[in-house]
């Protein structure tokens, strides 16, 4: 296996899972959440970033900066093995 494959995927990873608490922290405030599409969910994501209201990390911030919602739609749809 390629090192920068599995470099990338470590950081997909990486990213995934501070998706995944950005999607429960938005369902925690909103139940209709559950009801959104990827796309709506991945906006809505995209949104907080870019206002900074995620309350994340540096180095959380430093791991997704640059994703838009295109990209977050397709990380929340990567079903992890």
């Amino acid at each position: 296996m390629d090192d920068s494959n599995d470099k990338e995927r470590l950081k997909a990873s990486r990213q995934r899972k501070i998706l995944d608490r950005l999607v429960a922290e938005l369902a925690g405030s909103d139940s209709r959440v559950y009801y959104l599409s990827t796309v709506e969910i991945a906006q809505r994501i995209e949104t907080t970033l870019k206002t900074g209201a995620a309350g994340l990390t540096e180095a959380e911030k430093d791991l997704l900066s640059g994703l838009r919602a295109r990209d977050i739609q397709i990380l929340l749809s990567i079903h992890p093995t």
